[in-house]
C-alpha cells in the first residue's frame, strides 16, 4: 500500500475510482512476482491507514521545509484514505484477480 499511494496522487486526483487504473497496473506487477489475495489487499489498506494516521515523522522537531511538507502530504493521505475507506478499500479488493481471491 505505501508504495503505492507514495506512487499517486491521492485527493487532488479526484473520486476513488479514478486510482482504479493505476491500481490495476501495480497489481498486475505486484502479482506478477507475489502471491496476492483479496483478504490480503484489505489488512493491508487498513494497517497503511492506521501507521499513517499513528506516525508523527515530520510534525515534531526538528523541523525543516520538507519535512513539514511531507507531514502534510501525509495527513492529507491519511484523511483522504479514511473518508474513502468504504469505497476506495472495496475498490482495490475489487481488482484482484477472480481466480485469486
Amino acid at each position: 500500500m505505501r508504495a503505492f499511494f507514495q506512487s499517486v496522487p491521492c485527493g487532488e486526483s479526484g473520486p476513488p475510482e479514478a486510482l482504479e487504473v493505476p491500481w490495476r497496473a501495480y497489481l498486475g506487477g505486484y502479482a506478477a512476482e507475489l502471491p496476492i489475495q483479496s483478504r490480503d489487499i484489505g489488512v493491508a489498506y487498513d494497517v497503511y491507514l492506521l501507521q499513517l494516521t499513528a506516525s508523527t515523522y515530520g510534525l515534531r522537531a526538528p523541523l525543516d521545509d520538507e519535512l513539514r511538507a511531507f507531514g502534510r502530504w501525509r495527513t492529507r493521505l491519511a484523511a483522504y484514505l479514511s473518508e474513502h475507506r468504504t469505497l476506495l478499500r472495496q475498490l482495490l479488493i475489487d481488482c484482484v484477480p477472480r481466480h485469486v481471491r
